[in-house]
């Protein structure tokens, strides 16, 4: 069984408007293994929400998905389900972009779930936490409102929760405990992907903690496949396993969590980690990334990167720099690494 879980190849999402389109997410490729947390980060415009929104078929006009594919390989999948494909070690892959909208609506919850940024504004302020779950789990499944309800309240534990939180109002819980919620819903019928979108925006330090330690232990407990998107590069150091690094509509450096913080490749995630407050050790100067981020109407020509980057070249202005493998599974899309092996990630993505 390959370990790939989904494959996102030459993902391309623009927004279209009257002076031209914005190309928000532009020739992406990523692929996730199974029964790991996966991150994305970049800084905000670069588009990392727009590619799980994407993977998860959320774009709506005046959005759209120009091309690519998303290939999940699910254990065991829906045999009345339409296969678009296997990869190279034979598993049945699903293309969630042309998966039709019944068999989508399959999909979601039993196989792949959600977790909206802001969520915890997502929670309908009119109904019991319970009613809300209960609803979501029997829309998605074949329990009884019995069954329903024993499973909330074994996922609501799992999150650290009480029974008592079933009989809650929205607005009786902190912003920690609706977050927790939102997870609990979107573990209730395990999933085999989790897409958490922001999941700690706007809490504070201590909440924060709390759902991170809850996403591991859900990891831990329940085998799913985790997509953690986040601008904070702390937040991904304390919790992910592999990790991606978008700029503008572009994925430039992919590698381990600890490669990408140890021995960063590409100029821009450099800066990004440069810029990390450091507690105690030597007092130094954080570093900064001068300028601002292009414009998705009108990107750079060459590396995108280029107006910013410290050891721009000639050549950078003028040619996009492929991805080079710097070492197995760790690459960077920089021509400073000219010398190493280039490879053509449309085809790296589906292995």
């Amino acid at each position: 069984m390959s370990t790939h879980l989904l494959a996102a190849t030459d993902v391309r999402i623009h927004y279209h408007s009257t002076g031209g389109a914005y190309k928000v997410v532009d020739g992406v490729d990523i692929t996730v293994n199974r029964n790991e947390i996966f991150g994305l980060a970049g800084e905000s415009g670069c588009g990392k929400s727009t590619l799980v929104e994407g993977i998860m078929r959320l774009i709506r006009p005046p959005g759209k998905i120009v091309s690519g594919h998303a290939m999940f390989y699910p254990q065991q999948p829906p045999q009345s389900m339409t296969l678009h494909g296997s990869n190279n070690n034979g598993a049945a892959g699903i293309d969630l972009f042309q998966v039709s909208e019944p068999d989508l609506r399959y999909l979601r919850w039993r196989y792949i779930s959600y977790v909206p940024q802001g969520s915890m504004n997502s929670l309908n302020p009119v109904m019991r936490i319970g009613d809300q779950m209960i609803d979501v789990t029997r829309q998605h499944s074949e329990l009884s409102k019995r069954e329903a309800y024993e499973r909330v309240i074994d996922v609501l534990r799992i999150v650290g929760l009480s029974e008592r939180v079933v009989r809650s109002y929205p607005h009786e819980l902190s912003g920690g405990m609706k977050q927790r919620v939102i997870i609990a819903m979107a573990v209730t019928l395990n999933p085999q992907l989790i897409v958490a979108d922001e999941p700690t925006t706007a809490l504070d330090v201590n909440v924060q903690r709390a759902v991170l330690e809850t996403i591991a232990e859900i990891k831990q407990r329940t085998g799913a496949t985790i997509i953690f998107v986040s601008h904070d590069m702390a937040v991904h150091a304390e919790l992910v396993d592999r990790l991606a690094i978008m700029y503008a509509g572009e994925v430039v450096e992919v590698g381990t969590v600890y490669e990408i913080f140890e021995t960063p490749k590409h100029p821009y995630s450099q800066r990004l980690i440069g810029s990390i407050p450091q507690l105690g050790g030597q007092r130094t100067r954080l570093e900064s990334i001068t300028g601002i981020a292009p414009s998705p109407i009108a990107w750079p020509q060459g590396c995108r990167f280029h107006p910013r980057c410290p050891h721009a070249m000639d050549i950078c202005k003028q040619v996009a720099p492929p991805a080079f493998e710097i070492s197995p599974g760790h690459r960077a899309a920089c021509h400073l690494y000219s010398e190493a092996q280039p490879i053509q990630l449309h085809e790296a993505a589906a292995r």
